[in-house]
């Protein structure tokens, strides 16, 4: 609370703005969970960055059947709590292979090895998700977390990955060794891409 007195001028203008709002989620403008997302913050006095926590435990439903094995992760994986922009909270990376065309997924993997990339992992990607971050201009690209590598019971790695299906981001699986084009992105962090 700032004890700062608010004119009629202000409290008019708080009025114009909301009826905005409504008119926009009403049209279909702005997506209302989103809106609702950016509400909540704005009641709770967050008006800047968000931390994410990239160290977070993998939510259930989206690791059940595999495991994370140590050994499978890059080395540039984001860790720990980080401080994002809502505005921008992450960047899309594609491998030059991608750029050109259809790659196999092991030579994005070695790429993003070689070049060390900040990908974000599963956490962070829900954590942007749930809260309405992932930017509109993505929508028709699948935003890949190759922070987190998983094993399947087939003993093949995947990795996960949301991709909006007209009503939300949902959380889908790809095996490594498929083909990857120019719509499967990885989550970076924005200042690495």
């Amino acid at each position: 609370m700032t004890g700062k007195a608010v004119t009629d001028e202000t409290l008019g203008l708080l009025a114009r703005k909301q009826h905005d709002l409504f008119r926009r989620v009403r049209e279909g403008t702005l997506d209302s969970d989103q809106v609702l997302a950016a509400l909540q913050r704005v009641i709770e006095g967050d008006f800047g960055t968000r931390t994410i926590d990239c160290d977070a435990p993998i939510p259930d439903g989206i690791k059940e059947g595999f495991e994370r094995r140590d050994e499978d992760q890059l080395r540039s994986r984001v860790r720990g709590k980080v401080a994002v922009d809502p505005a921008n909270p992450f960047n899309t990376f594609l491998t030059e292979g991608q750029k050109a065309g259809r790659v196999g997924g092991n030579d994005v993997l070695a790429e993003l090895r070689r070049l060390e990339v900040s990908v974000y992992g599963i956490a962070a990607l829900e954590q942007f998700r749930r809260d309405g971050l992932i930017p509109d201009e993505f929508k028709g690209q699948a935003i890949f977390a190759w922070g987190d590598i998983l094993r399947g019971g087939d003993g093949y790695r995947y990795v996960c990955y949301v991709y909006w299906d007209g009503g939300g981001w949902d959380w889908h699986c790809l095996w490594i060794g498929s083909v990857w084009g120019s719509s499967y992105s990885a989550a970076v962090r924005a200042s690495s891409a």
